[in-house]
């Protein structure tokens, strides 16, 4: 009897100590928690009037869309050092901000995570540790179907040092620069035309891949460059015409006839070369350029708008620049 009762107080020792922390450092284990992430997207407009006749919804504006990939890298954070713990975890967008895709969970030794997201359209489907070279994103040449607009953004997302929680917030950020079309009637045009079906607008002389090197990156503060924030994107590959995602207005006395969105990659365009192409119905065609003196550069992050008045014979433009929401002017024509 004395024997069986030494043995069950060692039995409870050893149990006692498989989950708990002594004075010989053992890890204590915990019970498995599932990482369920969840995004949102800084920097983004949501809806905005055509004019006060209508309104326009702006393509993956405040979540990443349905059915888009996600790549997720996840670290084990120790407080003082952080390992691999996760590579290429693959997640699909449900449209409100959650995932689907294979149940992975916390360390089950307790400790923090550090989480890096990437949503592009890459050359190669991402393996194992987090990219230590360039990739290559192509933006998508007809960005005309949502499906192919959304494809074409490159986004960035990250949290360090997070603690067990039921959902853990990745804010994602625009790591292209966007163009947006408003189409006016000008002289001697029929508003019927520009609200046709068949009038397309596009973006022209532009080089529509990036060579893009993936940094792991803290959480961007408020203020922060995007350009380097997880990584830098560089505009490579031919100068290719990209057709824009299009919404049209039905009442013909609106002042805004047409809305155009497209991404394009951060880079110089000159002010001599075409930059705006209008296709009417009939197949003609009418071009604008950016003017001024020197090339113009665009942002990551950074939303550009292009108010046109479309003329029988000619384009006139005006321009804003924001970090895709409000900003400043500058007055442009072209023919």
């Amino acid at each position: 009897m004395k024997y069986k009762n030494i043995l069950l107080a060692t039995a409870a020792t050893l149990a006692f100590g498989a989950c708990s922390t002594d004075s010989e450092g053992t890890v204590q284990r915990e019970t498995p928690m599932e990482i369920s992430l969840i995004s949102s997207l800084s920097n983004a407009s949501t809806r905005g009037s055509l004019d006060t006749d209508g309104s326009i919804t702006r393509l993956q504006s405040t979540q990443i869309a349905a059915d888009e990939t996600v790549y997720a890298w996840v670290d084990a954070n120790n407080g003082s050092a952080s390992s691999s713990y996760i590579n290429a975890w693959q997640l699909t967008a449900k449209g409100d901000g959650t995932f689907s895709g294979t149940t992975q969970y916390y360390p089950s030794t307790g400790g923090n995570i550090d989480v890096y997201c990437i949503h592009a359209n890459l050359d190669a489907t991402p393996t194992g540790a987090f990219p230590a070279t360039a990739v290559t994103h192509t933006v998508m040449t007809d960005q005309s179907t949502a499906a192919n607009y959304q494809k074409s953004d490159l986004l960035y997302g990250s949290v360090q040092n997070q603690g067990r929680k039921t959902s853990q917030p990745v804010v994602f950020k625009h790591k292209l620069a966007k163009i947006e079309v408003k189409l006016k009637v000008g002289d001697g045009m029929p508003a019927a035309r520009l609200m046709d079906a068949g009038t397309a607008v596009y973006i022209q002389n532009t080089l529509p891949k990036a060579s893009y090197t993936p940094a792991k990156a803290p959480a961007l503060a408020d203020g922060g460059a995007i350009a380097t924030y997880g990584g830098s994107v560089t505009a490579t590959g031919t100068a290719a015409d990209i057709k824009m995602y299009m919404q049209k207005e039905t009442d013909a006395t609106a002042t805004i006839l047409a809305f155009g969105e497209a991404v394009i990659v951060p880079q110089s365009v000159s002010p001599t070369a075409n930059f705006i192409k209008i296709r009417m119905d009939d197949g003609a065609e009418l071009f604008a350029k950016l003017g001024g003196t020197g090339d113009k550069v665009f942002e990551a992050g950074k939303k550009y708008v292009y108010t046109v008045t479309v003329n029988l014979s000619a384009l006139s433009l005006t321009s804003s620049i924001t970090d895709w929401d409000d900003g400043g002017t500058q007055a442009i024509s072209a023919k």
